[in-house]
């Protein structure tokens, strides 16, 4: 009889580790099945002892010991794999199971029995004393033609390469732009591949005994080859490297840390890396491919419409006594038409859903908020309701267009901020025969519907694409021209990142447009428009590095934010624990943006560290994680989440 213990493979179970008995004689390594909460899960096993040796730990328990149900297979996962889900889920204060959960697709845990392993000869970059870590600032065109180049050099020195992208849409366009001439050896992996494509093009990936390349999404970096000699993190300033939901790691650091376990070069590449990698190279803990330039590519032209002035037709004011709120300039519409004339295409950015973002009354000036969550709702066309309808974007409660203030009760309701509704609605108004497609999450639900839209997008001659930041993933050609129908809205976001978000949002219009970029503004003179049109971000990034220097914002610090939701009465509990347990650590509490969801309480506590006391030797050297800290983290039970490195504070 022998005690094992195992890592689950699950974001449910916020344990690193359990403890089963079994009969059988199971390896380290091997995947086992196990029962928990009355559910059977695979793990992972990481030990296991004679029942006789632990007899006074089994006396000792205070729980029933339960039993290997089944052993599965051998292990598919590499050592180092393991030991960097480890440091990733001390950096973030999560739970070892959680993390591999996420670094791994369910598929290949389920099918792990019949997954092979790689074992190709160790290449020379394997035997350098010191990891490589390389940025690469450049033209998208300039990076692709050095990647073809680098990835046959590495080919000829029997070393594959793994280039990691944020979404499905890029991988797509990296691979086209890659694979030409090595095709046999070129794999390409992401979750919108049915379980059989996944398995079977693993298994090719892994038993091609030349090297390859690689082109996936983070989740499948476990792909076991010892061969791989370069990690690219591409795109490397996407927000989708970041999960949203537990266990909130980041895609980009598990890479550097895996990088670092398997002894890989690192290439962090975009057209404009974020703040935070550009501070990291001037501090020499990262080198470049190519002295980084911060001159803009030769993108499309652009253009600032200053929507406070005079029209050519009718004045601002003169529209705003007739109760009118501007859309779309004279400028834009002139633009629209002559796109519908030539048969070209033209898409239309908003930054929000519905047909406006916020409702105000006239009389008293109070926005229109939501009963359950105090959010600021927002009204949308509702077919199914005969109408419109206003809804909450947090807690997607709904109520009638037919409101009246809940302040003075007033029926003087104005609705303000241009949503993709309000935009659809003037096209069409303005333009009846020219075809408007549509793109945003209210209405593409599914990734499928998202191209589907885009295909007969780019299919119909003459057409308009409205859309949010959503349509972005999916624009795989250029279209003629661009509009930022509200560029003044973008500053809304609550976040100390803004400035550097929106110029990396003006980069990717940019580079999705072929001739010009419009962009509708009640405020030219703002900094960022000045920076992004003189297509030179070096002062744009000492400005911005010296308000973060100041505040002690990141890179300068790591930030942690806590996050606890509840009942009123659970919640001031919650907020003493928060004040008792970190009181060393000089919380900062205070309520949410949006103090309440569903009934419940929104309370966030954020720790502002020196970057020394919360990071890793293979990230930083001469740093450490708080040991301390780390056991009061994980001391919180699930109904708190942490945030380590949070997109935002508020």
């Amino acid at each position: 009889m022998r005690i094992v213990t195992v890592i689950p493979f699950s974001r449910n179970i916020h344990k690193d580790s359990l403890t089963y008995f079994t009969a059988k004689d199971i390896a380290v390594g091997a995947i086992v099945s196990v029962p928990v909460r009355k559910k059977l899960v695979d793990a992972f096993v990481i030990e296991t002892r004679d029942v006789l040796a632990s007899k006074s730990d089994v006396k000792l328990a205070a729980f029933n010991l339960k039993k290997v149900e089944k052993v599965k297979g051998p292990s598919f996962l590499r050592p180092e794999f393991f030991k960097a889900c480890l440091e990733v889920s001390n950096y973030f204060a999560t739970h070892l199971g959680s993390v591999i959960n996420a670094l791994v697709p369910n598929v290949f845990i389920k099918h792990n029995a019949n997954l092979q392993i790689n074992a190709n000869a160790t290449n020379q970059i394997k035997d350098a004393l010191k990891q490589e870590k390389l940025v690469f600032q450049a033209p998208l065109e300039d990076r692709l033609d050095f990647y073809k180049t680098f990835i046959r050099e590495s080919f000829a020195k029997n070393s594959s390469v793994f280039l990691c992208l944020p979404t499905i849409s890029e991988i797509k366009l990296f691979a086209e732009a890659l694979e030409k001439g090595i095709e046999d050896y070129v794999f390409v992996l992401h979750s919108n591949l049915s379980n059989k494509d996944q398995l079977e093009t693993y298994k090719s990936a892994v038993m091609e005994a030349h090297p390859v390349l690689i082109i996936a999404t983070g989740s499948y970096l476990f792909i076991p080859r010892d061969d791989i000699g370069t990690i690219i993190v591409e795109r490397e300033s996407s927000g989708a490297y970041k999960m949203i939901q537990r266990p909130f790691i980041d895609y980009r650091v598990f890479a550097e840390l895996f990088s670092y376990e398997i002894k890989a070069r690192l290439i962090f590449g975009d057209t404009f890396l974020r703040i935070k990698t550009l501070w990291r190279h001037d501090q020499n803990e990262l080198a470049d491919i190519i002295p980084i330039t911060f001159r803009m590519p030769t993108l499309a032209r652009q253009e600032i419409v200053d929507m406070t002035t005079s029209q050519k037709h009718e004045s601002t004011k003169t529209r705003k006594q007739r109760g009118e709120f501007e859309v779309l300039s004279d400028r834009v519409k002139e633009i629209i038409k002559k796109t519908a004339e030539r048969g070209d295409h033209m898409f239309l950015f908003s930054l929000r859903k519905g047909l406006a973002p916020i409702t105000v009354c006239n009389d008293c000036s109070t926005a229109l908020l939501c009963d359950s969550c105090a959010t600021p709702m927002t009204l949308f066309t509702k077919k199914d309701k005969g109408g419109r309808v206003f809804v909450c974007n947090k807690c997607k409660k709904q109520k009638s267009a037919e409101v009246v203030c809940g302040e003075c009760g007033s029926w003087n309701l104005t609705p303000l901020g241009i949503g993709v509704e309000r935009v659809v609605e003037e096209l069409k108004k303005n333009f009846p025969d020219i075809p408007v497609f549509k793109i945003d999450q209210e209405t593409t639900k599914t990734r499928k519907q998202g191209q589907k839209i885009i295909d007969e997008f780019y299919k119909t001659s003459g057409s308009i694409l409205v859309g949010t930041e959503m349509a972005l993933f999916y624009l795989s050609k250029k279209i003629k021209n661009t509009a930022i129908i509200s560029f003044d809205s973008l500053f809304s976001l609550p976040s100390f990142r803004i400035n550097e978000k929106i110029i990396q949002l003006l980069i990717k219009l940019l580079s999705h447009t072929e001739k010009k970029l419009i962009i509708q503004t009640r405020n030219p003179e703002e900094p960022v428009l000045g920076h992004i049109s003189s297509g030179n971000l070096i002062q744009f990034y000492r400005e911005e590095l010296e308000q973060r220097r100041q505040f002690r914002y990141p890179p300068f610090t790591t930030f942690i934010k806590i996050t606890f939701a509840g009942n009123k009465r659970d919640t001031d509990r919650a907020l003493k624990t928060m004040k008792e347990l970190f009181s060393g650590y000089s919380p900062n509490i205070f309520q949410a943006f949006t103090p309440k969801i569903k009934g419940r309480y929104i309370t966030h506590m954020i720790l502002k560290l020196d970057r020394q006391e919360w990071s890793l030797p293979s990230l930083i050297e001469n740093s450490s994680l708080d040991e301390n800290l780390l056991q009061k983290l994980r001391s919180l039970p699930p109904t708190y989440t942490i945030r380590v490195d949070p997109e935002d504070l508020l």
